[in-house]
């Protein structure tokens, strides 16, 4: 432990104006004055005994009993060793601004000096991520570790941040960064955007499209064949109304008959092409493609993320 250091606390409480004022101060103020100069001279122990994170708490609780420019300046100390830049950096910004009098203690002053070098020191250490944002709808609302962010270049502390952007009609997107100390890291988010694919089409969706084809060319055939059917059927029982009917005049009955035939076997044909056909497009669907592309069936539209 540092022993000087833990004087020099000690002396600046008791030199401070509050201090010099001891006599007239109700018991209870003096007693607060030792426990925040105990909570100082402990905090300095634990910094040098390598055990900052430990001193941040010590020191945080000596600060809120008793503001002193010299123990704000030992807990930023400790507050960076920890990489808590950012609140290292705060701390420090209100020791230099601290408003000195006439009757403040010259340790003051050098803590405000000693300070002002830290500040710069940190402020070269914290690192930077810049965001570039791509895609999205204004207004644009960027988060950095769930904390909102107006400014596209973000001060972090060293470590893994998650960064989430999302526009105004709900477009959103998410990443991660791990950044060290001096890092200036670009980061881009980008709103995902629907476009077709425009790689070349798999063996089972060709496959798919001809079954298509097929079936749908069959059932245009059946359609055909049996409308025919039907008329030639109409002519017969206009030609022959009672049986038995002239052979002659069956001719027409005949021809339905062959034509219902062939409309039944293409409607048949025309189903199991499209049933071979969906069978082959939702193949195609499941299997993963590269990237993160997704396709949508029966094949025909096919759309990619």
């Amino acid at each position: 432990m540092r022993v000087g250091a833990a004087i020099f606390l000690w002396v600046v409480l008791l030199r401070s104006p509050e201090a010099c004022a001891a006599e007239a101060e109700p018991q209870d103020g003096r007693e607060v004055r030792d426990l925040a100069r105990a909570l100082a001279t402990r905090g300095l122990g634990l910094i040098e005994a390598g055990k900052p994170a430990e001193a941040v708490e010590v020191l945080t609780r000596a600060n809120e009993i008793y503001r002193a420019p010299t123990i704000m300046a030992e807990l930023a100390r400790a507050l960076e060793r920890t990489d808590r830049l950012l609140e290292a950096r705060a701390i420090l910004e209100q020791v230099v601004a601290y408003e000195l009098t006439s009757e403040s203690p010259v340790e003051f002053e050098q803590a405000k000096r000693r300070s002002a070098e830290a500040l710069k020191a940190v402020n070269q250490e914290i690192p930077v991520v810049i965001v570039t944002l791509r895609g999205f709808r204004d207004p644009i609302e960027l988060t950095v570790d769930e904390g909102r962010v107006e400014s596209l270049r973000v001060a972090v502390d060293p470590g893994i941040h998650q960064l989430r952007a999302v526009g105004a009609d709900g477009a959103r997107a998410v990443a991660e960064v791990t950044v060290a100390r001096r890092d200036q890291v670009t980061v881009t988010l980008a709103a995902p955007v629907w476009k077709p694919i425009d790689d070349e089409p798999s063996g089972w969706f060709v496959a798919a499209m001809t079954f298509f084809v097929a079936g749908s060319a069959s059932a245009v055939v059946g359609a055909t064949t049996g409308g025919l059917a039907i008329e030639r059927t109409d002519r017969y029982q206009e030609l022959c109304p009672l049986s038995p009917c002239d052979p002659a005049a069956r001719e027409p009955f005949e021809a339905a008959d062959a034509l219902a035939t062939a409309s039944t076997a293409s409607f048949s044909l025309a189903g199991g092409l499209i049933a071979l056909g969906l069978t082959f497009a939702i193949v195609d669907l499941t299997i993963p493609s590269e990237g993160t592309t997704v396709a949508f069936g029966p094949g025909f539209l096919r759309l990619g993320l």
